[in-house]
């Protein structure tokens, strides 16, 4: 089961969906830096991923600035 929110203001679903993309930003940063990690130790290139990454926010945000 998932949270049950009985308390229906505005603010709380602000502050919830505040907490999760809070969350879910560290999720991302720690896998960012588990690639980093591995890439180093494998002599491979650490800054593809945070730049393709990066590409899908441009695309999403309506401009991509590649380099």
């Amino acid at each position: 089961m998932g949270i049950v929110i009985t308390d229906d203001s505005s603010e709380t679903r602000i502050a919830l969906q505040r907490l999760c993309r809070e969350q879910l930003k560290r999720k991302l940063l720690a896998d960012i830096l588990a690639d980093i990690t591995v890439c180093k130790m494998e002599g491979w290139d650490w800054r593809a991923y945070p730049q393709e990454i990066r590409d899908m926010m441009n695309d999403i945000l309506g401009g991509n600035q590649n380099g």
